[in-house]
């Protein structure tokens, strides 16, 4: 036989229903046989549940699960996502080609004329230029009419003009010229007719006047033109 001293011993026993039974031993020398152990069990009707205790502190974070099956893929959604930003400028591209001339525009309206500029320095005078043909063969000149003491017409025979032909044209006119015998104002109340006759080839022609009212007196100019063109 050996003698086993046992502690009080409490077992406290849960059932399904939350019900506490509580086993009390208390005796101080147990005898056990090497073969057999006897205990003596007595059951105490469980109290009235005590007040809950102070909430235990936070337990460590346990570590990460395993990452679940992808899920289906969800329907498409209707609602446009936010527009991006814009992005930067591209670089310039290469200039085209020039394209064809277009047609040309109709002719605009003329503008006012603009002022008239100021006259420019006079040119250097241009070198003389070559002498001309020699020109017609015509002569001029002034013959004296006497008509005495008083007469109606006078003749005067005007000689030295070799130019002279049968067919020359011979132009007369009285010359408004003052003369010994008259102051002009007597041409211009008594006008005298001048006229050409008998032309002589290579000598001259014969200058007539005539005043056709009256009697001239003294002397009296008259020019003359011959010309063989």
């Amino acid at each position: 036989m050996t003698d086993v001293i046992l502690p009080p011993v409490v077992i406290t026993v849960e059932t399904n229903q939350a019900q506490v039974v509580t086993v009390t031993t208390a005796a101080p020398v147990v005898t056990v046989a090497p073969q057999v152990l006897t205990t003596t069990v007595d059951l105490i009707p469980p109290g009235a549940p005590g007040a809950p205790g102070p909430t235990g502190n936070t337990g460590a974070t346990g570590s990460t699960g395993a990452t679940g099956a992808t899920g289906a893929t969800g329907a498409a959604s209707t609602v446009p996502g936010p527009t991006g930003l814009t992005g930067s400028t591209g670089a310039k591209g290469e200039t085209g080609s020039t394209g064809a001339a277009g047609a040309t525009g109709s002719t605009g309206s003329t503008g006012n004329p603009g002022s008239t500029g100021a006259t420019g320095s006079t040119g250097a005078a241009g070198a003389t230029g070559a002498t001309g043909a020699a020109g017609a063969n015509a002569i001029s000149g002034t013959a004296t009419l006497d008509f005495g003491a008083g007469n109606k017409a006078a003749e005067v025979v005007v000689t030295g003009v070799p130019t002279t032909l049968v067919a020359s044209r011979v132009m007369a006119a009285m010359r408004l010229e003052a003369t010994a015998d008259h102051p002009v104002d007597d041409l211009e109340v008594d006008p005298i007719m001048v006229s050409v006759k008998d032309l002589v080839a290579g000598v001259g022609f014969t200058l007539r006047g005539a005043m056709d009212n009256a009697r001239a007196n003294g002397l009296y100019r008259a020019d003359w033109f011959i010309s063989n063109t």
